[in-house]
């Protein structure tokens, strides 16, 4: 199991909920900190805490899109790869915990370079299971992660 520390709530993902509004979630405390995003009003007060009824029957649009330079000697080489995706969230309340469940309702996964485009078949991984406990404060413990075919991992890594 991996286990993100304390205070740590992932690196930062644009999230678009189906309603189309952007919203960016998951940034760790110490840099919400360091923007000033944490106001010395909350001293004293307890931290926020997740809640299940928050993260249940979630649909979240996901888009990734990334540049890729390759550099071998004076050879220099641009490639994009990019993801499109759909997950449902469930949480279930635990004792001390959060079990959260996403699973893959659609996918496309893609890579682009020197003229040609990499799209593998993505149907083996709709419907795959992401499994992990969330803590009250925010951290993450993963539980499982699915199967993904090499074609799929070699353009993106969704593990």
């Amino acid at each position: 199991m991996r286990r993100m520390p304390e205070g740590w709530a992932g690196p930062a993902i644009d999230i678009l909920p189906d309603s189309g509004s952007r919203k960016r979630i998951r940034l760790p405390v110490w840099l919400l900190a360091g923007l000033g995003l944490v106001t010395a009003g909350l001293a004293g007060q307890h931290p926020p805490t997740y809640q299940p009824r928050q993260l249940d029957c979630g649909v979240y649009r996901q888009e990734l899109r990334a540049t890729v330079l390759l550099e071998s000697g004076r050879q220099r080489t641009e490639e994009h790869t990019g993801r499109h995706s759909r997950l449902m969230v469930t949480a279930r309340a635990g004792d001390s915990s959060i079990t959260i469940e996403a699973r893959i309702d659609s996918l496309l996964v893609w890579r682009e370079g020197s003229g040609e485009r990499l799209s593998p078949e993505t149907d083996g991984v709709i419907g795959a299971r992401y499994l992990g406990r969330l803590s009250p404060r925010g951290s993450f413990t993963v539980l499982d992660t699915p199967f993904v075919p090499d074609e799929v991992q070699d353009i993106m890594d969704l593990r």
